[in-house]
């Protein structure tokens, strides 16, 4: 499969709080968290090239984003290994975060 073209990931703050809050329409959960040391394990694989998250939902409809590293070629490295384990928010949210829900408290 050929590699997308390369894009500007980046996005202003008030484009990413419109995309969180369209979201929050669909689900219960907002966001969720990995460590570093289990995403450095999937780029420091010495074939990766990059992120790839597919989208998918546990029993419960909650989401399971599910990550694997993808090669030059953007194809999945699944050697690197999977993650999905994520920390949900809630329960797991930050204290401030311009992305936080208005009438939710966070968890400290």
């Amino acid at each position: 499969m050929p590699r997308p073209p390369r894009r500007k990931h980046r996005i202003t703050l008030s484009q990413a709080q419109r995309l969180v809050r369209r979201y929050r329409n669909f689900t219960r959960e907002h966001g969720g968290t990995f460590a570093k040391e289990d995403v450095l394990r999937l780029l420091n694989h010495p074939a990766a090239a990059g992120l790839r998250i597919w989208y998918g939902l546990h029993d419960d409809g909650s989401p399971a984003p599910v990550v694997v590293a993808v090669d030059p070629a953007n194809e999945d490295l699944l050697e690197a290994g999977i993650l999905e384990e994520h920390s949900p928010c809630p329960p797991w949210c930050p204290r401030q975060s311009p992305f936080a829900p208005p009438s939710r408290p966070a968890r400290r």
